[in-house]
């Protein structure tokens, strides 16, 4: 048998997170081949105290993909490989996870044209996520008049700087990415 355990906590707070969906996947060993992907074993939702225990079956396992999930969190995907992975005993694998916030700026143009041409730089965003910024610029052009959400990591702060490029004003900025909630900037220009 294997046996997988731990506790999952809040990463801002420090506090347990129960019903944190933890799913435990592996890649096995078949006639001499690995499967070309990982294939499901089993899965457990945290307790109040943000426990949770899994057991299951010992196969010719060559790796596990362990994998955290909850809502309002970024999810947390481990691969191990099997030679870090006990049958004598509990593998305890404690995890953080973050809290998500929600970035949106709200660009209102008050005197659109096609012409026009706004530059944002965005700075301390989470990367690398679906609907995350990139730390980079963005260029938008034409009559813009929109809203762009990003999602970031709570508990910090984000900065940012828009330039209109057709007259040379800029604006530098900041805002707290609170916790499970979205904050808004407005630029006109």
């Amino acid at each position: 048998m294997y046996q997988f355990e731990g506790q999952v906590t809040d990463a801002l707070t420090g506090s347990p997170l129960s019903g944190v969906y933890f799913e435990l996947d592996q890649k096995i060993l078949q006639n001499g081949a690995v499967t070309a992907g990982f294939i499901f074993a089993g899965a457990a939702k945290t307790d109040g105290s943000g426990r949770y225990d899994l057991s299951i079956e010992r196969e010719k396992v060559t790796s596990f993909l362990m994998t955290y999930k909850k809502e309002n969190y970024f999810t947390i995907e481990i691969e191990e490989t099997s030679a870090n992975v006990t049958t004598d005993g509990s593998n305890v694998y404690d995890q953080e996870l973050e809290p998500k916030s929600w970035i949106k700026f709200d660009m209102e143009n008050f005197g659109p044209s096609e012409s026009d041409h706004l530059r944002l730089l965005t700075q301390d965003f989470r990367e690398g996520c679906n609907g995350c910024a990139e730390n980079k610029t963005y260029n938008y052009y034409g009559a813009l008049d929109t809203n762009i959400t990003y999602v970031t990591t709570a508990g910090s702060y984000v900065k940012f700087t828009f330039i209109n490029m057709v007259t040379g004003y800029s604006l530098i900025d900041s805002l707290y990415a609170t916790p499970f909630d979205s904050s808004t900037y407005v630029f006109n220009y």
